[in-house]
């Protein structure tokens, strides 16, 4: 549970997320928007990339239960914001920069992971190997839990990065680059 400070800048931000998103929906361009046909990215599911180290047919925690919110408030950051990759919006110049903003940040979420794989496999590797206490041990595997926790955010951003640049038509070279990631990419070797 986070600190009672860091959910208060929390809640603030969130605040100021909402008031920010309200005046964009009532941009009089974005009304209008809103009003097409949208198209939904990929239903991501970041419990897909849960429990990195658990073996492909095990079971599934449901970590992200809603505990104690209302359901019919949606928070700030699970809102849609109106882009082209949402709206099909055939503005080219609108469809060009986001996905470059899409390229930007799939690159830089994908290198996040590889560090995190990386820093996984350095734990696994160095100081697993190595614990002489159970309590060491213990230390280790909360930092593994919080590496894992950083590796699944940033495949869930990929991976809707990837979704976007797929709505906006990349071209093939884009794609190829940019592939679909699963739970064997990001598996942390242990020797």
């Amino acid at each position: 549970m986070p600190l009672e400070d860091m959910q208060i800048e929390v809640d603030r931000l969130r605040q100021s997320l909402t008031s920010e998103l309200f005046k964009l929906e009532s941009h009089p361009s974005v009304v209008r928007l809103a009003d097409t046909a949208g198209v939904e990215l990929t239903n991501d599911n970041p419990a897909d990339f849960d429990n990195l180290d658990a073996e492909p047919d095990g079971p599934k925690p449901d970590s992200h239960a809603e505990s104690g919110r209302n359901k019919d408030v949606i928070l700030p950051e699970r809102r849609q914001i109106v882009l082209p990759s949402t709206h099909m919006l055939d503005n080219r110049s609108l469809c060009k920069e986001e996905l470059r903003l899409q390229i930007k940040q799939a690159t830089r979420y994908l290198s996040a992971i590889r560090e995190g794989v990386a820093e996984k496999s350095f734990q696994y590797a160095h100081i697993m190997r190595m614990v002489a206490s159970k309590a060491m041990e213990t230390r280790s595997r909360g930092v593994i839990m919080r590496i894992n926790d950083r590796i699944a955010f940033g495949c869930c951003v990929y991976s809707r990065a990837r979704a976007a640049m797929v709505q906006l038509r990349a071209d093939n070279q884009v794609l190829h680059k940019f592939r679909l990631l699963s739970k064997e990419d990001v598996k942390a070797r242990e020797s």
